[in-house]
């Protein structure tokens, strides 16, 4: 992983605001940081909440942690959390 981020460094140079989006995969976010340090690693919540729908086998229960993650208030999103 780490050969692949380097190669990608090199290619886009030094940018400031970088904005890297990955699934929550502990090498991928260990390599990013390691080399874009100040980069901002956000994860896909298209990519999670596959990973939920593999883990727990329920089409429902990826479609609650969809409804949480586009909640824009705190009660919506509390409310989502509750039905998990």
């Amino acid at each position: 992983m780490g050969v692949v981020l380097q190669t990608l460094k090199d290619a886009l140079g030094h940018i400031d605001d970088l904005v890297l989006v990955s699934d929550h995969h502990a090498s991928i976010e260990v390599g990013i940081h390691k080399v874009f340090p100040n980069a901002t690693h956000v994860f896909c919540i298209w990519h999670i909440s596959k990973n939920v729908r593999k883990r727990f086998h329920k089409k429902d229960v990826a479609k609650i942690f969809e409804r949480a993650t586009r909640a824009y208030r705190q009660v919506d999103y509390d409310w989502e959390m509750e039905e998990l």
